[in-house]
């Protein structure tokens, strides 16, 4: 009975903090389109790096959950790959921030940080219930899936109809780049969503 309690508190910890850095990543979504141009970085570095730090403290502290072997919780190996490829997109984020000429490009990027959050949003849902709602789950992979097709054919018509076009085109696709891999990172959280879900059916 104590490694039952143990193993459900351990699992609510792991799945509080990844709750934390999608809320933080989220929150760094929100200030980069509070930045309208490169002069204003500067009265935002202080937040950014606060968030930063943040997420990196809370990302030891996962690791330190997850390394308890006796603590870990089954399906640890799926939760995991998550939690590696939102630690990577925390560092696409921070590229891109330091990207002056993103936030030329505010309103073209908006769009796609739309998509962003609702990929955020149903990963964070689906980590919340994919043990109790089966059905919700799945629907939760689906909508994900379709997001991210979304999210690739937005990039692809932007990227051909305004970014291509523009007269500073190869420093502004060094920059789109960043969504590109953000989309890659995003499918990698996909295969990982279905693999966590297939496995914990078993």
């Amino acid at each position: 009975m104590k490694f039952l309690k143990n193993f459900f508190r351990t699992k609510s910890d792991i799945i509080d903090c990844i709750s934390i850095e999608l809320k933080i990543l989220q929150e760094e979504i929100d200030l980069f389109l509070k930045i309208n141009n490169h002069s204003e970085l500067r009265n935002f570095t202080d937040q950014f790096l606060s968030y930063e730090s943040e997420f990196s403290n809370n990302f030891d502290k996962l690791l330190k959950n997850i390394n308890i072997f006796f603590k870990r919780p089954y399906y640890w190996n799926e939760i995991f790959d998550i939690i590696t490829e939102l630690k990577k997109i925390s560092a696409l984020f921070n590229s891109y921030y330091y990207k002056s000429i993103a936030f030329e490009n505010k309103n073209i990027n908006c769009s796609l940080f739309a998509n962003q959050k609702y990929l955020f949003n149903n990963l964070q849902n689906f980590l919340k219930i994919f043990l109790s709602n089966r059905d919700y789950a799945s629907e939760l992979i689906k909508n994900n899936e379709h997001e991210i097709n979304s999210f690739s054919d937005k990039y692809i018509s932007i990227l051909n109809n305004e970014i291509l076009q523009s007269e500073d085109s190869l420093k502004q696709i060094e920059v789109f780049r960043v969504f590109e891999k953000l989309n890659e990172r995003n499918e990698k959280v996909q295969n990982a969503m279905m693999k966590l879900f297939v496995v914990t059916n078993l």
